[in-house]
C-alpha cells in the first residue's frame, strides 16, 4: 500500500505544532506498514530513504533540504516561495510522475489544497483530509495573521475549504470538538452525508522518555507553573497572568511561558503591570527537547484557551507526569476527568483555581495521584501508536474500495 502525507509548502517536524507535527509522527512511526512518502512543493520524498534525516531534526527545513538537494530528489527551483497556485500545479505535476495508481493521499494540510482535491476527484484518486484546525481555517489566519475572514482573501479560502471538505473519501478530526467547530463554520454542507472520523491525537512517549531519561517527580521548594502556548487571542495567556495577580498572595511560585506570537510584547506589559516582574520568565520559542525538559523541570501546567482542539502539548505534559489545568473547553472535555488524571478550570474563576493550586503544592499524595493518572491516561489512549493504527484502517478501507470498483 503506498500512503502519500500531503504538506503543502512544508516539510514535517517534530519542532512544531499541528498538522506537521501529526504528519512527522505518522510518517516516523514504526507501526506504519505501509511505503509511505511526503508530497509537498519541496519533493516527493520517501520514507524508506529519507527516514533517519526526518525523525529528531529539529533543524528540518535548512538541514534535511539541503541533503535532498545532495541526493538530487527536488531542485534548486523549488525552495522558491510559490503562490497557492504555483503550488497546485506543482503538486498535480508530481503526482502525475507516480506509476502506481493505487495511492492514497492524506491531506494534513487542507486549508490550501484546491488543485489537489480537484486532480484527485477527477482521476478516481483516494484521499483522505484531516483537518488540526480550530473550525474553518480562515479563523486560524484571522488569529495568527490578523487577517479578515471577509476580505476577498479570507472568502476565497473559505470556498476553497468547502470544497475539499465536500469532495474527499473520508474527513477526519482530533476530537469531537474539533468536529463541531467545522460543522459551525460551514453550516452549508450537508455533514451528515459525508464519511467523518474521529482520530484522536497521539504522542511519541518513547521519544519523551528518551530526552528525560528518568521519570521520578519531586516538587519544587518554589511551585514552578508552566504554559507552552502561542501568544494569540485564543490562548487567552492574559487570563492566566490574571490568576497569577492573585495567587502571588497564596504561595510561592514562579511561572514560565514557552512560545512567540504577534502578543507577546502586549502579554509582557501586563505581567509587568500586575507587578509579576519578578514571578513570570518569557522564554519565547524552544526546540522541542527543550520544551520537554523544561516541562519535566516543572510542578503543574496550566492552559486557559478556548476553542479548544486537541493539544498536544497537554498530552505531552500529563506524560511527563504533570498535574494539568485546562479550561474546561472542546476537546479538553474529552481528555481529562476532573479531579482524577487533571482539572477542567474555568479561567475566569481565580479563587477556584487558586484552591487547587495551593491542594497540589501541600499534599504531594495527591499531587502524585494525579501525577500518575496523568501518565497512565497517555500511555492507554493517546500514543502514536494508538493514532497511527487508527489511520492505518482507514488506509486499509480506502485501499480496498480500489478492488471494489
Amino acid at each position: 500500500m503506498k500512503i502519500i502525507l500531503y504538506a503543502g509548502g512544508n516539510l514535517p517536524s517534530s519542532g512544531t505544532g499541528g498538522p506537521l507535527k501529526i504528519m512527522d509522527l505518522i510518517f516516523n512511526n514504526s507501526v506504519s506498514k505501509n511505503e509511505s512518502y511526503i508530497l509537498s512543493t519541496k519533493g516527493l520524498i520517501n520514507r524508506q530513504l529519507d527516514k533517519n534525516k526526518f525523525s529528531n531534526n529539529l533543524n528540518i527545513k535548512h538541514i534535511a533540504l539541503n541533503q535532498l538537494l545532495n541526493y538530487g530528489i527536488i531542485k534548486q527551483k523549488t525552495l522558491a516561495k510559490l503562490s497557492s497556485i504555483k503550488r497546485d500545479i506543482t503538486i498535480v505535476k508530481k503526482l502525475k510522475k507516480i506509476r502506481d495508481e493505487k495511492y492514497i493521499v492524506h491531506n494534513l494540510y487542507a486549508g490550501n489544497s484546491l488543485g489537489l482535491t480537484y486532480y484527485l476527484k477527477n482521476n478516481n484518486k483516494k484521499h483522505i483530509v484531516t483537518f488540526q484546525s480550530k473550525g474553518s481555517i480562515v479563523n486560524e489566519i484571522n488569529d495568527s495573521h490578523n487577517t479578515s475572514k471577509d476580505s476577498l482573501f479570507g472568502k476565497y479560502m473559505f470556498k476553497q475549504e468547502a470544497y475539499v471538505i465536500k469532495n474527499a473519501n473520508l474527513i477526519t478530526f482530533p476530537s469531537f470538538a474539533s468536529f463541531s467547530l467545522m460543522r459551525n463554520s460551514h453550516p452549508e454542507i450537508e455533514f451528515d452525508k459525508l464519511n467523518v472520523k474521529i482520530i484522536y491525537n497521539g504522542i511519541n512517549v518513547s521519544q519523551i522518555s528518551n530526552i528525560l531519561k528518568r521519570s521520578e517527580r519531586k516538587l519544587n521548594d518554589k511551585l514552578r507553573i508552566i504554559n507552552v502556548a502561542q501568544h494569540i487571542e485564543q490562548k487567552q495567556i492574559d487570563k492566566t497572568l490574571l490568576i497569577l495577580k492573585e495567587l502571588k498572595n497564596t504561595i510561592d511560585f514562579e511561572f514560565v511561558n514557552i512560545g512567540d506570537g504577534r502578543l507577546l510584547e502586549k502579554n509582557i506589559q501586563l505581567s509587568k503591570e500586575l507587578g509579576l516582574n519578578n514571578k513570570v520568565k518569557f522564554l519565547g520559542k524552544l526546540p522541542y527537547e527543550e520544551v520537554i525538559k523544561q516541562l519535566f523541570q516543572s510542578d503543574i501546567f496550566i492552559m486557559t484557551s478556548r476553542d479548544v482542539i486537541f493539544d498536544l502539548i497537554t498530552l505531552e505534559a500529563m506524560a511527563v507526569g504533570l498535574p494539568v489545568l485546562v479550561s474546561a473547553d472542546g476537546g479538553n472535555l474529552e481528555l481529562i476527568e476532573n479531579n482524577i488524571n487533571g482539572f477542567l478550570i474555568s479561567p475566569d474563576k481565580s479563587s477556584e483555581i487558586i484552591k487547587i493550586l495551593t491542594q497540589l503544592k501541600n499534599d504531594f499524595n495527591f499531587y502524585k495521584r494525579i501525577s500518575e493518572k496523568a501518565k497512565t491516561t497517555i500511555l492507554e489512549k493517546y500514543t502514536v501508536e494508538t493514532m497511527c493504527n487508527e489511520y492505518y484502517k482507514i488506509y486499509e478501507e480506502l485501499d480496498n474500495m480500489y478492488y471494489a470498483q
